[in-house]
């Protein structure tokens, strides 16, 4: 192994003083940096030879040996001349700030533009959204009203074609009803003088069975023949108030039933005229339904593509904040930078500054006068203490 490498006892080397930099040098080769860097002396209208030159003889117009009161006339000319490129350099980063600080205010109040543009896709979404919704309720009702147009028009040609047999079953029940009024019960009303037992119940039960039946026919109320069974079988002169009320009661059934038939056939020709119309109108009706459900169809498709197109508007309108989001930040960086180019243009004009009006010899410094500290005052001697 190879001998350890012995360690510094109490009387080894002290460490090295720390050394305070030349600020003539630092400021030299600060300038010399400015000249060689793109970002300063670059940006100089000055043709680029003679910054070339200008930097290259800093250290001999500014730097040791070149101070305020050593320069030859020579030095002074292009110590001015490069005086003059750094305050140049100035004005350009200065006018750079401004135009970068405007751009970044540019810049949001574009990113403002774009904000609101996407604000307003956002709302005309929710819109479409609506219209489309609506649109899908406005077609279910379409199809819902065409079922029903299709069923009345059903109903309506049902009614047009049974109306020819209505009329004949009507016409029947007329001449039925007139029958069983006539023959069956105005004959008992009024009273029958039967020539015997035997032809009175026979014909009693012809006449009672004939009324029961168009009654049974009619729905007419079970309780009422039964009344009248009692109420017809007796003479006029025998029947009391309730036999005289359940046969008015019939009467007033069989005459409104008359009245009713009787109406319907004289006016047959009318009423199929208006059922005949209610087809024209069923039919009118269900192709306004059609027309209003092809309608819905097409206003459905039209709000649909409205309301993708509305998506496709916001996802480009939040596409354009994002990228000017980047805009702004990027606009932010560069007015950054030009801030910090520009403190180092003016830094490298107060070096300059600091290296053209230097003395060749430090002032000494003014003597400072001190105060000579006052004497405190001798202490009286203490009085003697009193005798006891």
């Amino acid at each position: 192994m190879a001998p350890k490498r012995g360690g510094r006892g109490a009387g080894g080397a002290a460490k090295k003083a720390k050394t305070e930099k030349d600020p003539v040098k630092e400021s030299v080769k600060m300038l010399v940096s400015a000249f060689e860097d793109e970002d300063q002396v670059g940006l100089s209208t000055v043709p680029a030879v003679t910054k070339d030159m200008l930097g290259s003889v800093i250290p001999m117009a500014l730097g040791a040996g070149a101070a305020e009161d050593e320069r030859h006339s020579y030095q002074v000319h292009i110590t001015d001349a490069i005086g003059e490129v750094l305050k140049e350099v100035v004005k350009i980063w200065e006018g750079k700030v401004v135009e970068a600080h405007n751009a970044v205010s540019d810049a949001e109040k574009v990113k403002t533009e774009k904000d609101n543009a996407a604000a307003a896709a956002g709302s005309a979404l929710e819109a479409r959204s609506s219209e489309t919704t609506a649109a899908q309720e406005a077609l279910v009702a379409a199809k819902q009203a065409l079922v029903d147009a299709k069923t009345n028009l059903g109903k309506a040609k049902d009614e047009v074609d049974s109306f020819d047999v209505q009329l004949t079953k009507k016409e029947a029940e007329l001449e039925k009803v007139k029958t069983v009024m006539n023959d069956h019960f105005m004959v008992l009303k009024n009273g029958v003088d039967w020539p015997d037992k035997k032809e009175q119940e026979a014909g009693e039960k012809k006449h009672l069975g004939s009324i029961a039946s168009t009654l049974k026919h009619l729905h007419a109320d079970t309780s009422l023949m039964s009344a009248l069974e009692s109420a017809l079988v007796k003479k006029p002169a025998d029947r009391g108030p309730f036999d005289t009320m359940a046969i008015d009661q019939l009467e007033t059934i069989l005459t409104g039933k008359v009245s009713e038939h009787e109406t319907f056939i004289n006016n047959a020709d009318a009423l199929k005229a208006e059922k005949t119309a209610a087809v024209a109108a069923a039919e009118t009706n269900l192709a306004n339904c059609e027309s209003g459900k092809t309608g819905s169809e097409e206003a459905l498709d039209a709000a649909k593509k409205a309301q993708k197109d509305a998506q496709t508007a916001l996802k480009e309108a939040t596409k354009a904040v994002h990228t000017q989001e980047k805009a702004v930040e990027e606009a932010k960086s560069t007015a950054t930078d030009a801030d910090t180019s520009s403190e180092d243009a003016k830094k490298n004009v107060e070096a300059f500054d600091f290296l053209k009006s230097r003395p060749s010899k430090a002032p000494e410094p003014e003597p400072v006068e001190v105060e000579e500290e006052a004497a405190p005052p001798a202490e009286e001697p203490a009085a003697p203490e009193p005798p006891q």
